[in-house]
């Protein structure tokens, strides 16, 4: 699998990590599983991590077509913290462009380009902002 996703109590997260070349489609499929998590209604962070992966150029429209399902899922849990890990200048500058797009989410959202800080994030309780 190109990614695998799954529950950390000890933060009360779902965690996604991403694997090789990871396309619009497996993006979509992910974001489905995530939201579809037992977990999701309660969870405080959903974070995804690319650390591992080569984000392939996804065009605005598919972009936009995520942010329509983040839409969505913010009904459920309004209250989330989104945490992305995004290494390279062209991953962390389409989470920018996420971000540009979602300004309808209640969601807070932070992208980071190291898992260290994105980490060190949580362990402040969201005081160490990139």
């Amino acid at each position: 699998m190109i990614y695998k996703i799954f529950y950390n109590q000890s933060i009360n997260a779902i965690e996604c990590y991403y694997f090789g070349d990871v396309t619009f489609e497996i993006l979509k499929e992910s974001s489905e599983r995530r939201f579809s998590h037992e977990k999701f209604p309660e969870i405080d962070y959903l974070i995804s991590d690319y650390s591992e992966a080569n984000l392939k150029k996804f065009e605005p429209f598919e972009i936009q077509l995520l942010v329509s399902l983040d839409i969505k899922a913010s009904t459920i849990n309004p209250a989330l913290i989104v945490l992305l890990c995004m290494p390279t200048p062209l991953e962390y500058g389409m989470a920018r462009m996420w971000q540009a797009y979602s300004v309808e989410l209640n969601w807070v959202s932070h992208v980071f380009s190291s898992r260290d800080e994105l980490d060190n994030f949580i362990k402040t309780g969201g005081t160490a902002i990139n």
